[in-house]
């Protein structure tokens, strides 16, 4: 798993169909630590990947999901 360090300062950030997975999801909410606003597109994530996320990011006051779906 790969690591979000240097990104403290990302406040908002758009991730569209590019394989993202739950752990790497909860990378960037730690890494990322005064993020605010997040977009999800078309990524399969599931509900867990997401909660860990929103714990992870403190800092975050949108979440946006379009076209997401849990993984098989």
């Amino acid at each position: 798993m790969g690591t979000a360090q240097g990104l403290q300062s990302l406040a908002s950030l758009t991730v569209t169909s590019c394989g993202v997975t739950d752990l790497s999801l909860e990378a960037v909410g730690k890494g990322c630590t005064n993020i605010k606003s997040m977009c999800l597109r078309e990524c399969f994530v599931s509900d867990g990947g997401l909660v860990a996320f929103a714990q992870a990011a403190g800092s975050l006051e949108y979440l946006l999901l379009e076209d997401c779906s849990q993984p098989c």
